[in-house]
């Protein structure tokens, strides 16, 4: 009788990783980032602040990948903002 519920176990765990894995195999399509919000002379910017975020293929020159536009909430006396960029195209990366 053990050993039956030992195999009987053992298949619905089997099952269960397979069921999960198509979504742990998924990359994630969003972006944390975090930064800290200061004007041209180092001073810190606290108040709301609409910012466009953008990837590119490369340092200087490259394709433009992603773009959004997202209004930041800084920290009333550090600046540092975080957002959540949504809708990345992992392929991209």
């Amino acid at each position: 009788m053990r050993k039956g519920y030992v195999v009987i176990s053992f298949l619905t765990l089997a099952l269960f990783c397979l069921a999960l894995s198509p979504a742990m195999a998924q990359a994630p399509n969003s972006i944390t980032y975090q930064g800290r919000l200061v004007d041209g002379e180092g001073n810190v910017i606290t108040a709301s602040t609409s910012v466009t975020f953008r990837i590119y293929s490369a340092l200087t020159g490259g394709t433009l990948l992603y773009t959004q536009g997202k209004t930041v909430d800084p920290d009333d006396v550090t600046g540092v903002f975080t957002v959540e960029l949504t809708g990345v195209n992992s392929g991209d990366f």
